[in-house]
């Protein structure tokens, strides 16, 4: 599925990392757009750059798949892109509107909003339970506490 809207279509809690949100290539294209940073890069460069890595792994994606993830990504409000003239006419320059620690940042921040939206007493509640749960990880319960009666 393409990335489409705020957040990704596709959420697999089975993946870990990038892998919850983005195909394989997307990961690989996001890793040169954060590499480039401010500086920016064409879709054809980005292809080019996302080729040479996938290539090493037996695979490659087309131009196209990539050009439009970047639409995507800019639909969804993660890269922005200028146009420039250069060999071959214009092309668009995609640089990304977050660094990589800020767009998973972002990407946490608005699948909780849509979840709160969603389903606001139930995800407090399972929040409230994660971040307890956390904050007393590794204390250890006194001698004899049975926890919670019932």
């Amino acid at each position: 599925m393409r990335v489409i809207g705020n957040v990704a279509n596709r959420f697999d809690i089975s993946k870990t990392g990038y892998e919850t949100i983005f195909k394989p290539f997307q990961e690989i294209v996001m890793n040169v757009i954060w590499k480039t940073g401010e500086k920016g890069i064409t879709s054809g460069k980005a292809w080019i750059e996302a080729n040479k890595v996938l290539l090493k792994m037996g695979k490659s994606k087309s131009r196209a798949s990539v050009i439009f993830f970047l639409q995507d990504m800019v639909a969804a409000g993660y890269l922005t892109h200028t146009m420039a003239t250069g060999k071959g006419g214009h092309h668009r320059v995609y640089t990304p509107l977050y660094n990589e620690t800020e767009f998973k940042e972002e990407i946490s921040k608005r699948i909780i909003e849509k979840l709160l939206e969603t389903f606001p007493d139930e995800t407090y509640s399972t929040m409230t339970k994660i971040m307890s749960d956390k904050s007393g990880a590794g204390k250890s319960e006194p001698q004899g506490h049975q926890g919670p009666q019932s």
